[in-house]
């Protein structure tokens, strides 16, 4: 297990972890579209003279909505992006880990240490 997602109303593991980092990534992506491309309209509309055929208040709240759902989501799929090429879960990132290294069993305790890093490549490999 890697962590419950409330979003998701599951837990997110090895099996699923793909589709619920998909799912981050491409709805950050998305906020960060809808937010470029509702900017510009919004500001054209707001500049137009006042007019109740005209002003459309669903421009700014889609603005703003795409803008709070997005600061929370772009730096929440760079963590998991992260996370993802050093091969660990949520739970592991923030706890040290004990391992027995060596041929006398000695316990190491690290939190930088870890033993199923395959490198970056075979990582996403492994995820994606």
């Amino acid at each position: 297990m890697d962590h419950h997602c409330p979003w998701l109303n599951n837990c997110v593991g090895h099996k699923n972890y793909k589709a619920f980092f998909l799912f981050v990534l491409w709805t950050a992506v998305y906020c960060v579209t809808l937010v470029a491309c509702t900017i510009p309209v919004a500001a054209e509309v707001i500049n137009l003279p006042y007019s109740e055929d005209i002003f459309d208040p669903q421009w700014i709240f889609i603005v703003i909505f795409a803008l709070i759902f997005g600061l929370c989501l772009v730096p929440f799929a760079i963590h998991h992006a992260l996370l993802i090429k050093s091969n660990k879960t949520t739970i592991e990132s923030f706890e040290k880990h004990k391992y027995r290294m060596g041929n006398n069993g000695e316990i190491m305790q690290s939190r930088v240490l870890n033993v199923f890093d395959l490198g970056r490549k075979q990582n996403i490999v492994q995820v994606l």
